[in-house]
């Protein structure tokens, strides 16, 4: 008994020789073709609305007028702020104001009009 043997592990069944023979044999695994479906552009409703996207379009200058008015709407209020020193709150009342009063010119002259 005072012989020791020391137990060697088993090597896993993976590295054993029986079962390398088996795997070079078998056919190897086929590869899945998975086919690429590319995404779909978002797309605007064509049950008579509008386009959705468009500030992305006056962003990117595909409406010319649109981004020209936006672009000079911006220009002469940065002119009247920083040139003729008004503040914000200024300009922001002469503009409602001016939209109050047209707009109840407009409903006068409409209802004169159309007795």
């Amino acid at each position: 008994m005072s012989e020791s043997k020391t137990a060697l592990p088993h090597p896993p069944a993976s590295l054993s020789t029986e079962k390398n023979s088996d795997i070079n044999s078998q056919k190897a695994p086929q590869t899945l073709e998975i086919p690429e479906v590319a995404p779909k552009p978002k797309q605007a409703k064509d049950n008579g609305e509008k386009e959705v996207y468009w500030v992305k379009d006056v962003m990117m200058w595909r409406r010319k007028t649109m981004s020209i008015g936006v672009l000079t709407s911006i220009t002469v209020l940065w002119v009247v702020m920083e040139i003729y020193g008004y503040n914000f709150i200024t300009i922001a009342s002469w503009i409602t104001i001016f939209l109050f009063s047209s707009l109840f010119a407009w409903a006068n002259i409409y209802r004169l009009i159309y007795k």
